[in-house]
């Protein structure tokens, strides 16, 4: 459980003529601060809601939150019904961990199913009841590219967003009467700071252990991918986000990015000692373990 979030800035009252209202999670940084920047210049009323609400940009109302805390999670989401609800989610927290899975505790498993999976699922599931009495809504959630395949180091990481999927489909399912869509965003690499984290954590874990050589092939590979051409920027992401939040007629999923959808394809449909060599050469892993 984390420390007390610091205290939410009260919501301001609803005028009489109804503005679109969109919660925005993980508005402190990178492509969810993007999203909620765009959405209130497109107009909306925006929440935004991140565990350091000092950091979510002016016009947005700031609201503390915190997904691996059950409480904070309760407390936002009765805000938000206090508020009147809202028409729009954008589910865009996330962490990123890069570990072998050896080398990972389960503990530091379940922080990153909990911020990439459980926690955003909850805080929907308490929304829901608002967003039928409204008769209806959409429910975006960022998932990734990697929830098609996955990728050494990363194992956890790419389980998360396989089940954010997963887990998306049947939320399509079971809402659709009620008039609430559900999308799925999936970005490639995008040029955000948690990249930099999860390869220093990599370097930090791997050091001095039999994965240390492959360690280092992955963490420079993925240093290699964020400095191509292939990397999308926060903007340009975030762009493609509202847009499938606010498109009169959204696909289910949303590949973003230049290759994402190449990459999916790929992963979903090589045959499994295919990739694997690929993979391999892709990373450059050396077959061989530290000594």
């Amino acid at each position: 459980m984390s420390a007390t979030p610091p205290a939410s800035i009260p919501l301001p009252p609803e005028p009489a003529a109804r503005r679109r209202t969109a919660l925005v999670t993980g508005a402190s940084s990178g492509i969810g601060r993007a999203v909620a920047e765009q959405l209130v210049a497109d107009g909306w009323r925006v929440v935004g809601a991140a565990r350091r609400t000092e950091e979510i940009p002016c016009g947005a109302t700031a609201l503390a939150l915190d997904l691996t805390d059950e409480d904070s999670i309760k407390r936002c989401a009765q805000r938000v019904h206090d508020h009147g609800g809202v028409d729009l989610v954008v589910a865009c927290a996330g962490v990123g961990d890069f570990a072998p899975l050896e080398l990972t505790a389960a503990d530091e498993a379940q922080a990153q199913l909990q911020v990439n999976l459980i926690g955003p699922m909850e805080l929907i599931r308490l929304l829901l009841p608002d967003l039928r009495q409204r008769g209806g809504g959409r429910i975006v959630l960022v998932s990734s590219v990697a929830a098609a395949f996955s990728s050494p180091m990363a194992g956890w990481y790419h389980a998360s967003k396989a089940a954010l999927e997963a887990v998306s489909d049947a939320l399509r399912l079971e809402v659709a009467p009620f008039g609430i869509e559900v999308v799925v965003v999936q970005p490639g690499v995008v040029e955000t700071p948690w990249h930099d984290q999860a390869l220093a954590r990599l370097a930090s874990v791997t050091s001095g252990t039999v994965y240390a050589g492959d360690g280092g092939a992955v963490a420079d590979y993925h240093r290699r991918s964020a400095a191509s051409p292939m990397t999308t920027s926060v903007t340009d992401a975030a762009a493609a986000i509202v847009h499938a939040a606010t498109t009169k007629s959204p696909r289910t999923r949303y590949p973003i990015g230049r290759g994402s959808r190449m990459a999916m394809v790929i992963g979903r449909t090589l045959p499994d000692r295919v990739f694997d060599r690929l993979t391999r050469s892709q990373f450059g892993l050396s077959g061989q373990p530290e000594r």
